[in-house]
Protein backbone atom coordinates (compact mmCIF):
# COMPACT_ATOMS: atom_id res chain seq x y z
CA UNK A 1 0.00 0.00 0.00
CA UNK A 2 2.75 2.46 0.93
CA UNK A 3 4.56 1.73 -2.30
CA UNK A 4 1.43 2.55 -4.30
CA UNK A 5 0.92 5.78 -2.34
CA UNK A 6 4.51 6.90 -2.90
CA UNK A 7 4.30 6.16 -6.62
CA UNK A 8 0.97 7.97 -6.91
CA UNK A 9 2.23 10.97 -4.93
CA UNK A 10 5.39 11.23 -7.04
CA UNK A 11 3.34 10.92 -10.25
CA UNK A 12 0.92 13.65 -9.11
CA UNK A 13 3.81 15.95 -8.22
CA UNK A 14 5.44 15.39 -11.60
CA UNK A 15 2.22 16.04 -13.47
CA UNK A 16 1.63 19.17 -11.40
CA UNK A 17 5.07 20.55 -12.18
CA UNK A 18 4.67 19.81 -15.89
CA UNK A 19 1.22 21.43 -15.85
CA UNK A 20 2.53 24.65 -14.28
CA UNK A 21 5.50 24.79 -16.65
CA UNK A 22 3.15 24.40 -19.63
CA UNK A 23 0.80 27.02 -18.19
CA UNK A 24 3.70 29.43 -17.68
CA UNK A 25 4.84 28.96 -21.29
CA UNK A 26 1.32 29.53 -22.63
CA UNK A 27 0.89 32.72 -20.57
CA UNK A 28 4.32 33.94 -21.65
CA UNK A 29 3.50 33.37 -25.32
CA UNK A 30 0.14 35.12 -24.89
CA UNK A 31 1.71 38.11 -23.17
CA UNK A 32 4.56 38.52 -25.65
CA UNK A 33 2.54 37.95 -28.83
CA UNK A 34 2.83 41.01 -31.08
CA UNK A 35 -0.91 41.04 -31.77
CA UNK A 36 -1.66 41.83 -28.12
CA UNK A 37 0.60 44.90 -27.92
CA UNK A 38 -2.16 47.40 -28.66
CA UNK A 39 -4.51 45.82 -26.13
CA UNK A 40 -1.85 45.82 -23.40
CA UNK A 41 -0.75 49.38 -24.18
CA UNK A 42 -4.37 50.51 -23.91
CA UNK A 43 -4.73 48.72 -20.56
CA UNK A 44 -1.47 50.24 -19.31
CA UNK A 45 -2.76 53.75 -19.96
CA UNK A 46 -6.12 53.11 -18.27
CA UNK A 47 -5.15 54.45 -14.81
CA UNK A 48 -3.88 57.70 -16.35
CA UNK A 49 -6.98 58.43 -18.42
CA UNK A 50 -9.49 60.98 -17.24
CA UNK A 51 -12.98 59.85 -18.18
Amino acid sequence: MANTYEWLARFAQSVGVLYFIALFIVVLIYALRPGNKEKFDHAARAPLRED
